[in-house]
């Protein structure tokens, strides 16, 4: 009787994972779902406001269906744990077995995968990981009366290089009514022992080269690495963001900030007038986002390698392309963003009809007053792209294929903090005080996201 290896293996789906999904849901419906009811049940009806509002409404009801699938899958099959029959090998075969009460007699989809780690920063500075399919097999075979045992072939090189660190994965796929099994377990893929294969030396053709080196190849002393220290790759701490001397760029952010208190103080702004400038702003950083996209180091697109080395005008036109989008998206967002906190927070004309953004932003440009705030955080949003992407070459350390998403997490959070700063000051009718101190909150805010995306990208300070 073959004894069994025990080595049980939980799946990388958890409860904590659903939870984080629903938040997700949540946070996205909180503020798709308002934006498209006002545009398309509130007079005036707008209709390029509600055909692009009901295009983020359509997705975030896909994020909850698929959501709501994830967790009665995790429901009806619970905590599953595959068990391996022996350790994994390269060269060698993966053997083990699933338990999945009521899954009956049904096909199943085995999928052994070994991926690549890339390693890129985020708008934060952080360390973030992408993986990159390096080798993929899928088998298909039948379950048992609710048991899965497979045995499948594990690669060896030539398909995959011994030595390289990759991260290897079993998905287990089952297409059931109303749900599907889905799941997927982390591999400790062990070395074994290489398949018979000629030499090294002789696989690279060493015997074209000259005696004495052929011979210094093959006679070559091993090379002692112990005391040489791997570089430290990680996220910086918040007592080593606040540790951080203050950045130049810094400063100049919070005078930008500050000037919007002279428009209340002595031009009498309110809070409609407060809120359309710092919608404003997110138009410059998206002009800002773009520029940062093309002026991006293309060897840092390492999450977009492809096998075939391209070109360096083939990399400047897929940076363009990227560019493009972005600027697309980010446009129809921002649009659909403004329109709605018109919508919020009304500014009126001389007969007292509510402005649309496009009249209110035209407005704006034409007082000297709010052009210069508007210039201001245009002036600071340029300074630190001078200062910090190209003076300290950040653009050498970012990941291009990421660069389009990273504006978005900004406006969220200071969305989030506008709706609900601006409804409770519009609603109980503060006084100027109030309104100074939602500026200061809101330029903490600014530069405290400012802090966090120099931590790495540049931890000297810009």
């Amino acid at each position: 009787m073959s004894q069994y290896y025990q080595r049980r293996i939980a799946s990388m789906e958890t409860p904590g994972l659903i939870i984080k999904s629903w938040f997700f849901c949540i946070v996205y419906g909180a503020i798709a779902f308002p934006i498209f009811y006002v545009f398309a049940f509130k007079p005036p009806t707008v209709l390029v406001g509600t055909l692009v509002s009901g295009f983020f409404a359509v997705w975030g009801v896909v994020y909850v269906w698929v959501t709501f699938q994830k967790t009665l899958e995790y429901w009806k099959f619970g905590e599953l744990q595959l068990k391996l029959m022996e350790p994994p090998v390269l060269g060698g075969e993966l053997a083990g077995e699933l338990h999945a009460p009521g899954l009956g007699l049904r096909p199943v989809m085995i999928d052994l995968m070994a991926l690549e780690e890339v390693l890129g920063t985020d708008s934060k500075g952080r360390t973030t990981r992408s993986e990159k399919a390096v080798y993929r097999r899928m088998h298909r075979l039948r379950s048992r009366g609710g048991r899965i045992e497979f045995r499948v072939p594990v690669p060896d090189e030539p398909e995959i290089v011994r030595g390289e660190p990759y991260l290897w994965r079993l998905r287990i796929r089952a297409d059931l009514p109303g749900m599907d099994l889905d799941r997927t377990f982390p591999l400790d893929m062990a070395q074994g022992t290489r398949r018979s294969e000629p030499p090294v030396h002789e696989r690279v053709g060493t015997q074209a080269l000259p005696d004495a080196a052929r011979e210094a190849l093959m006679t070559a002393a091993p090379v002692d690495v112990s005391g040489i220290a791997a570089p430290a790759i990680g996220h910086a701490t918040q007592e080593e963001v606040r540790d951080l001397p203050a950045p130049v760029s810094a400063p100049v952010l919070i005078a930008a900030n500050l000037l919007l208190l002279v428009g209340v103080l002595y031009w009498g702004w309110r809070i409609g007038d407060v809120v359309i400038l710092y919608w404003v702003e997110n138009l410059v950083i998206g002009a800002m986002h773009v520029l940062r996209i093309l002026f991006a180091d293309p060897d840092a697109m390492r999450s977009a390698a492809a096998p075939v080395q391209s070109t360096g005008g083939e990399r400047m036109a897929a940076k363009t392309a990227l560019a493009a989008f972005f600027l697309v998206h980010y446009g129809g967002f921002c649009a659909v963003h403004g329109m709605f906190l018109a919508s919020l927070f009304p500014v009126r004309g001389p007969m007292g009809v509510p402005l649309e953004i496009w009249q209110i932003l035209a407005d704006r440009l034409r007082e000297p007053g709010a052009l210069a705030v508007i210039a201001a955080l245009a002036l600071s949003h340029g300074y630190s792209f001078a200062r910090n992407y190209i003076g300290r070459e950040e653009y050498r350390r970012v990941d291009i294929a990421r660069m389009m998403f990273r504006p978005y997490g900004r406006i969220v959070v200071v969305h989030l903090f506008i709706i609900a700063g601006g409804l409770l000051l519009q609603g109980t009718r503060a006084p100027v005080a109030a309104l100074l101190l939602f500026i200061l909150l809101k330029t903490g805010i600014d530069y405290t996201m400012h802090r966090r995306e120099r931590a790495l990208l540049s931890p000297e300070g810009a």
